[in-house]
């Protein structure tokens, strides 16, 4: 419950962020998370926290502060392994401008998407680069990310699919894709 006694639903008036860098764990954040001097993220909103694979997530940033005309706020949903493995996994970005207190970021979760738990994570950019977030006593925190989410994934393995490799009795790599970046 809130200060007036409203019940706050577990996608509302959020204040639970993280870093992996320095706070490995979801923790509040009443005076929100500064971003310099430029802005302030003081809570979010999410449509849902369980969403399935080929449907749209809603993530509503609430800005305070705003101290520069040229900030660009990205939203994308990472695999955990982004952090842990430095494994590059982005399901869904949006990027728009840090322009007024509430802003919506829609992220298309593509159908492919494997079932699991990915994390929203927050960026602030300016005309010179990624400005960084820092927690109430100063100190830059890592990127910022909020609640996860789970994705219930559309596409399960029926057992027929050809079989690259096994890890172990229960997983099988059934598919690899390469992409080469220039």
């Amino acid at each position: 419950r809130d200060g007036n006694g409203k019940v706050i639903t577990p996608t509302e008036g959020l204040d639970l962020t993280m870093d992996f860098d320095r706070i490995p764990y979801l923790q509040h954040n009443p005076d929100g998370i500064r971003f310099g001097n430029a802005a302030q993220l003081t809570h979010y909103e999410l449509s849902t926290q369980d969403i399935q694979a080929g449907e749209m997530l809603s993530v509503t940033l609430y800005w305070d502060n705003i101290r520069r005309n040229d900030l660009v706020a990205k939203v994308a949903l990472l695999s955990p392994a982004q952090h842990l493995f430095a494994v590059s996994q982005t399901i869904a970005i949006s990027e728009k401008p840090v322009t007024a207190n509430r802003i919506q970021y829609v992220l298309p979760i593509p159908a492919s998407t494997m079932r699991g738990i990915y994390f929203p994570s927050v960026q602030v950019y300016s005309s010179e680069g990624e400005i960084k977030p820092i927690n109430t006593r100063g100190e830059m925190l890592g990127t910022t990310y909020l609640l996860p989410v789970r994705i219930n994934g559309k596409v399960l393995a029926s057992g027929n699919e050809p079989i690259l490799q096994t890890f172990g009795e229960r997983i099988a790599l059934s598919e690899a894709q390469t992409v080469q970046h220039l």
